[in-house]
């Protein structure tokens, strides 16, 4: 006999409109960026990396390094998160070994690609020095969109979930929920 499908998919829930599936997966992103510390740290770090290569105008190969070396933190640090909210739910609030090593091996991975992206940095750092600041130049044109791409998407979920906070019922402790 064949392997079918569920009709609504994996949760057995049907399948709404694409935009949908993307609104919960910004949805997802500002949580992160609005309960976790270290999201935050990740995005304000981020930012001034991409300033940076906005103002030392790296070619577009290492201004996509920078790129790929931000937003693959970013993910791990989602990946953790969600880790970190499933284990807490399977142990219902109860101190339990096991769910502890799934909270540290998950944290684990996000610091070793964080590790990997001060590489990334020390490594551009070092290939672009001496610097010299071109924020108004036009060289590297490319690497400066890149960069400004960038900011641009930090900038934007940032925003989203500030303006968003109250809608979606998430605070981090600094204002009254709704």
């Amino acid at each position: 006999m064949p392997y079918s499908r569920p009709v609504g998919g994996r949760s057995g829930r049907p399948r709404g409109p694409l935009t949908e599936a993307f609104r919960h997966a910004m949805d997802g992103i500002c949580h992160a960026l609005l309960t976790e510390r270290n999201m935050k740290i990740h995005f304000v770090s981020g930012g001034l990396v991409f300033l940076w290569c906005l103002a030392v105008r790296p070619t577009a190969g290492r201004a996509l390094c920078a790129v790929a070396a931000v937003y693959g933190v970013i993910a791990a640090e989602l990946v953790n998160t969600a880790v970190e909210r499933v284990t807490d739910l399977a142990a219902g609030g109860r101190m339990r070994a096991l769910a502890g090593i799934a909270k540290d091996v998950a944290a684990g991975a996000a610091l070793m690609v964080s590790l990997a992206a001060v590489a990334v940095g020390i490594y551009l750092g070092v290939v672009c020095y001496p610097w010299r600041w071109r924020l108004f130049s036009g060289l590297h044109p490319l690497g400066a969109a890149e960069s400004l791409w960038g900011l641009a998407g930090l900038c934007f979920l940032a925003l989203r979930s500030f303006v968003h906070r109250r809608r979606l019922g998430w605070d981090d402790g600094e204002g009254v929920s709704s």
